[in-house]
C-alpha cells in the first residue's frame, strides 16, 4: 500500500490537507482519498473511494461523501458492464435519488483519472498528442505540457505536466518512480487551489520519505527547467 500526503494552498495560505492511499489486491486497485478543508474553504471533510481494474484502469465503483461546509451528502456509482448499466445513488439530507443509464464504454472516475496519469509515465507513454478519457457525463481531454520542475517540501522534482479539460486543471507527475503526483491545481469558486506533496510512504518496504518540518502556510517555489537543481541526500 502507498500513502501520499498533500497540503492544500489558496494563494499562499494553507486551506487543508489531503491523504491518498493506493492498494493493489489481485486484479483490482483501490484508491482512497480523504480531504480536510479549513480556512477560506470552510470546515469540512470529503472522502472518495475508487475501485478499478488494474489492467485497463476502467472504473468499477466510485463513492464520494462530503460532511460540513453547510451540507452532508453522498454519491455512489456502480459501473456494471455485465448488466450493461451504470447505476447511481445520491443522498442529500433526507433526500434519496437513484438513476440508471446504459453502460456504453469503459469509464474512468476522478481518482482513477489521476491514477491513469501515473500509469502513463510508468509504462513509458510519451509524445505530445492529447488523449481523451471517457467519464460519466463528459469526456476529459489530457494535454501533455512537457517537462517542468516542481519544488515541494520533499525537495525539487523533475516532473511532467498535464492540462485537463474541462476545468481546466493542472497535474504534475514525478518523472521518477513511483511517479507520484507532486502538484495539482484546480479552479474553485474561491480561486485556484493547489495541492503539494509533503509525504509518501511505501508500506511494503516500511520506508517513508518526509521532511522534518513540512511548511503548511507557505507555497513551495516552482522553478523552470534550466535552473540550478538541488539534490537531497538521505542519511
Amino acid at each position: 500500500m502507498e500513502t501520499c500526503s498533500y497540503t492544500l494552498l489558496l494563494g499562499n495560505k494553507a486551506v487543508g490537507s489531503q491523504v491518498v492511499r493506493t492498494t493493489v489486491t489481485g486484479r483490482t486497485t483501490t484508491l482512497e482519498a480523504r480531504v480536510l478543508f479549513s480556512g477560506a474553504l470552510g470546515q469540512g471533510t470529503l472522502n472518495q473511494t475508487s475501485q478499478l481494474l488494474s489492467s485497463s484502469l476502467e472504473s468499477l465503483r466510485f463513492t464520494e461523501e462530503e460532511d460540513g461546509r453547510g451540507e452532508r451528502r453522498s454519491f455512489e456509482v456502480l459501473f456494471d458492464a455485465r448488466s450493461g448499466l451504470v447505476k447511481a445513488t445520491r443522498r442529500s439530507g433526507q433526500l434519496l435519488e437513484r438513476a440508471e443509464t446504459p453502460y456504453l464504454r469503459p469509464y474512468s472516475d476522478p481518482l482513477g483519472l489521476l491514477h491513469r496519469l501515473r500509469r502513463r509515465l510508468g509504462v513509458g507513454v510519451s509524445g505530445t498528442g492529447a488523449a481523451r478519457v471517457p467519464m460519466l457525463g463528459k469526456d476529459v481531454v489530457i494535454e501533455p505540457l512537457g517537462a517542468s520542475e516542481v519544488e515541494t517540501a520533499l525537495g525539487l522534482h523533475s516532473a511532467v505536466g498535464y492540462l485537463l479539460v474541462p476545468g481546466p486543471g493542472y497535474v504534475y507527475v514525478d518523472a521518477q518512480p513511483p511517479h507520484a503526483l507532486v502538484r495539482l491545481v484546480q479552479p474553485t469558486e474561491h480561486g485556484l487551489v493547489e495541492a503539494f506533496l509533503t509525504r509518501i510512504v511505501q508500506e511494503d518496504s516500511a520506508q517513508a520519505t518526509t521532511p522534518n518540518t513540512a511548511p503548511e502556510a507557505r507555497a513551495p517555489k516552482r522553478r523552470r527547467r534550466g535552473g540550478r537543481k538541488r539534490r537531497r541526500v538521505e542519511t
